[in-house]
Parts: C-alpha cells; structure tokens; sequence
C-alpha cells in the first residue's frame, strides 16, 4: 500500500503549495485567512490519510470518508510513538477548520466567515499544516526505506 500512501502525500504537497499561495496574499487580502486555514486543514487531512496507508497499510472507510483528523493521528501515534512526538497538538490546532471558515450557517446571524479569521490564525494553521507534512513525509521515507511487510493497524477510536 506504499504507492497508494505515496499518491496521498503527493497530493498532500500539491495542496501544500496551494496553501502557500494563497498565504502569500494573505497581508493583502485579509478576508482569506479563513480559507487558508481551511486549506490548511485539507494538508493535514490528506497527508495523515497518506500516513496511514504508509504505516497500517490501509485505510478503514469510515476514516477515509471522514474530515474528523484527530483519530488518525492517534492511530499513527499509538503505532510509531517514537516518529510522531508533538503530532497531535498541530493537529488538534486544525481540527474546527473544515466547516466553519466556509459556511456562515455555522456562525450566529450577519456574520460572515470571512470577517472572523485573521493573519495571525492563518500563519499559524500554515505552520501546523507544514510541520504535520513533514513528519509524513520522514514516516514515509523511513517506511519506504525498509523491506515490505504487511502492516494493519487496530482501530480503537
């Protein structure tokens, strides 16, 4: 399932580049900032479901369908401890960025999402997002380093 988790990340880093884009233009352009932390979000989420296929060999669908990105990084924490140190705060970070930067059903009447993210927050879920991607992207290359073997992770959460 190595070329399944190399798919995810790749992509994953493509989306990482989109984040990095659109931060560049943050100062600019305020408003964004909470679409970049929605972006950044979508980093984590797609580099941790990579990381699973990397270290369990697959995905179970109920995560695979799901946004919710803090059970996956417990299920990588409780199988490589030693390679995912600090993980779940830059995750737990990120997890209420999904939904509410893009739906202003989410927020009490008149507010927009847009007008309730700022750079600051949006900096942060950047560096959350980055620091997230690179300790997939070591857990792969350690991963893709040994002999296959096959891998599944149990599901506790």
């Amino acid at each position: 399932m190595h070329d399944e988790g190399e798919r995810w990340v790749k992509q994953a880093e493509v989306n990482f580049i989109s984040l990095e884009v659109l931060f560049n233009d943050a100062k600019t352009h305020p408003r964004i900032c909470g679409i970049i932390c929605f972006m950044a979000h979508q980093v984590a989420e797609v580099a941790l479901k990579g990381g699973m296929y990397y270290v369990c060999g697959g995905l179970d669908q109920r995560y695979l369908r799901s946004h919710n990105i803090c059970p996956l990084v417990h299920i990588l924490q409780s199988e490589r401890p030693g390679e995912t140190h600090g993980l779940v705060n830059h995750v737990t970070s990120l997890e209420n960025y999904y939904l509410t930067p893009r739906f202003p059903n989410l927020w009490e009447d008149g507010i927009v999402p847009a007008d309730m993210y700022f750079y600051e927050q949006a900096k942060q879920a950047k560096d959350n997002a980055e620091a997230i991607l690179r300790n997939i992207q070591r857990i792969s290359q350690n991963i893709s380093m040994q002999a296959p073997k096959k891998v599944s992770c149990t599901y506790k959460h």
